[in-house]
């Protein structure tokens, strides 16, 4: 759990009052190799930092071919993002290529300390535009 404290505080510093209280969110959970973090269709409800291991994000076409959209490699967080924010169906499932070692924390848990702990808040809103950069360059 502490690779995941200096993963946060690299993108944003956080109290140690809000660690205390957003660690206990995370429990930790082993991910095979091809088993789904998140598959398609379902409805999101959690976030996870992927310690170690990789994991892929693709989408399917009509036709049944898959294409990989981004890959993972811990430390890394993972979730599908769009999901966790509309509440709506997963269009891109994301599955271990490795064995992979994963904290699991609810999202909205988590978006109740955003509530509470502006620090909290600021690292949500750093790991969302750094989302929105990898987008871009994607483009």
């Amino acid at each position: 759990m502490e690779l995941l404290r200096q993963y946060f505080n690299a993108i944003s510093p956080i109290s140690e009052e809000a660690w205390v209280e957003i660690s206990s969110l995370f429990k930790v959970r082993d991910l095979t190799s091809k088993e789904f973090f998140i598959d398609e269709y379902k409805i999101a409800k959690e976030i996870a930092f992927l310690e170690t291991g990789c994991v892929r994000a693709f989408f399917t076409n009509e036709k049944g071919k898959e294409y990989n959209k981004q890959f993972f490699v811990g430390p890394a967080l993972i979730g599908p993002y769009t999901s966790l924010l509309t509440k709506e169906r997963n269009k891109i499932p994301q599955q271990a290529l490795t064995d992979c070692k994963i904290w699991v924390a609810n999202y909205d848990e988590i978006e109740q300390k955003f509530k509470k702990f502006h620090d909290l808040e600021r690292l949500g809103r750093k790991v969302a535009e750094f989302y929105f950069l990898e987008k871009e360059k994607k483009s």
